[in-house]
């Protein structure tokens, strides 16, 4: 950690180091984000490689240098570790102009609080800064297509701001693009998981199916779906205490402690409740190379990657696999 501020601190005071880009972003799902918008018109660069974990603090020299000449940083803020971790100790030191997707979440109207057990803290501090009202407290903020549909909104008036230059229509075109393509835009997402919970002629059995994941970054999806179940049913009654569909994660609280197929399976062993057999696991989780371990016990292990390039792709695939294994009853 030492030697990467150090390469900041170097890279800073030398003003021959002039690797210049219109945007840098923290995560490969905001260059998605980007692109699509300004329809390839900005020249974007990513500062944590996709497909790596973001508990991992790592940059290379040549992205961190685009940092400092970017025309924009568009950073997440909502807590992510490997964000903290990376640019906390060198804010003060960074001209470049910052917005925070956090910040377009809730100015946009995304004042949720995401997956989280609200007795692990006081209301008036849930361990990411002071605030005055309910916001989101889930670091895994790009996992709801609703907090994506707000943040991609706001965006595109801040790319128009920031790059006059951009054609407004053809931004407009972007936007579009990005939440109404047939394929894997955010409504064909948002299309898939009101199938889910209430479609025409038969959705997911509502007495409480519970998926079982290693890593809470699924929290805020299953939330959204929660909150579309109490929309399409109409009981007002799913919510985090008797969610529609529950969420049970493995990972070690924080994501640290050892994790071992001893462990695996007195955690498999102490489920009492039905679920499905199948488990959500990231391709960087600790889980992931005892996969066996799971299938030994009955489980499919099913690959899903937060961190993935192309994001939109990687949440539509998981809504359908979603979709495609739940439990499901006639609607009456």
């Amino acid at each position: 950690m030492m030697l990467v501020v150090a390469a900041f601190v170097i890279l800073t005071n030398n003003p021959d180091n002039k690797r210049e880009c219109d945007v840098v972003v923290t995560m490969a799902w905001q260059k998605e984000m980007v692109d699509i918008i300004s329809q390839g018109e900005l020249d974007v660069v990513v500062l944590m490689d996709p497909n790596t974990s973001p508990h991992s603090a790592y940059s290379s020299t040549s992205s961190i240098e685009y940092l400092y000449n970017a025309t924009l940083f568009i950073e997440i803020g909502s807590g992510v570790e490997w964000e903290i971790s990376m640019l906390h100790g060198v804010k003060a030191d960074l001209s470049t102009p910052t917005i925070s997707c956090m910040e377009l979440l809730e100015r946009g109207g995304g004042h949720h609080h995401g997956g989280h057990d609200h007795g692990d803290h006081d209301d008036d501090d849930c361990g990411c800064g002071g605030h005055d009202e309910p916001h989101v407290c889930d670091s895994h903020i790009w996992a709801n297509p609703e907090y994506l549909w707000i943040i991609a909104t706001e965006l595109a008036e801040e790319l128009l701001t920031y790059f006059p230059w951009l054609d407004e229509d053809s931004v407009a075109d972007g936007l579009d693009y990005y939440l109404n393509d047939p394929a894997d835009g955010l409504g064909h997402i948002m299309l898939v998981i009101d199938r889910i919970v209430g479609g025409t002629e038969s959705r997911a059995n509502a007495s409480g199916q519970t998926i079982l994941v290693w890593h809470n970054a699924w929290a805020p999806l299953m939330e959204y779906i929660n909150e579309a179940a109490n929309k399409a049913i109409g009981d007002d009654i799913y919510d985090e205490d008797n969610p529609y569909i529950k969420v049970v994660s493995g990972e070690p609280t924080g994501g640290g402690g050892s994790v071992t197929p001893s462990s695996i399976i007195d955690f498999l062993d102490g489920i009492t409740f039905e679920h499905k057999k199948y488990i959500y696991v990231s391709p960087f989780d600790t889980a992931y190379q005892y996969k066996s371990t799971f299938e030994d016990h009955g489980y499919t292990v099913v690959l899903v990657n937060p961190t993935a390039e192309n994001w939109l792709t990687e949440l539509d695939d998981f809504v359908h696999h979603l979709r495609d294994t739940l439990d499901r009853v006639p609607v009456a």
